[in-house]
């Protein structure tokens, strides 16, 4: 089975992509914020430990997203804290999700994981693409984020491996910064590359 690992930094253009690897291409995508999103809204082990050590990000029992993102940003320990406790639950959902897609017989995957080298994650997948835009266009685009400033932005670049970093390990690149329609001819390109080795 092939599994394609796309990453990238914000901003990037990941949406679109694996929005046109579901809908055009009919290729099962594995979303590793959605994930995450999904974990502290509804592990109770894991909105307990985070509860436990940061009473302050609890209201009424559940996790306040935008308090423990404050959190994270002022306080390191924290930040280092939530991504051991959320990056191996969410590593056994890749590998489950993984596991049902070669059960049902699927011939092609993706995993969405916008920090797939620096976590180790690449080792899933038989393939890598790193997703990419000119820098203009990555702040033009993170500019229209209304929950991020600048000083936010600079916080989440730094804890990512920087483009050239990605782009030696990485299988395939897809350059976004043109058009859509460009961006999902190179997909296009990768897949068709993919299916014919």
């Amino acid at each position: 089975m092939v599994i394609l690992g796309l990453t990238g930094s914000m901003a990037m253009g990941k949406s679109t992509i694996t929005k046109a690897l579901r809908l055009v291409y009919h290729i099962p995508v594995w979303d590793a914020d959605q994930t995450v999103r999904d974990l502290l809204a509804t592990d109770l082990g894991l909105i307990q430990e985070i509860g436990g050590q940061y009473p302050e990000v609890m209201v009424e029992g559940k996790i306040d997203r935008t308090a423990l993102r404050a959190k994270a940003f002022e306080d390191e320990t924290c930040l280092s804290t939530l991504e051991h406790l959320i990056h191996k639950r969410a590593f056994r959902l890749a590998v489950q999700f993984i596991d049902k897609m070669q059960r049902l017989g699927v011939s092609f995957c993706a995993l969405d994981v916008p920090l797939l080298f620096e976590v180790g994650w690449e080792k899933l997948c038989t393939h890598t693409a790193v997703v990419y835009a000119p820098l203009f266009v990555q702040k033009q685009r993170l500019s229209l984020r209304p929950d991020l400033n600048e000083a936010k932005i600079a916080h989440i670049l730094s804890r990512q491996w920087n483009l050239a970093e990605k782009r030696a390990l990485a299988t395939y690149e897809i350059q976004s910064g043109l058009s859509k329609e460009n961006t999902i001819r190179q997909v296009d390109q990768i897949i068709q590359d993919i299916r014919q080795r």
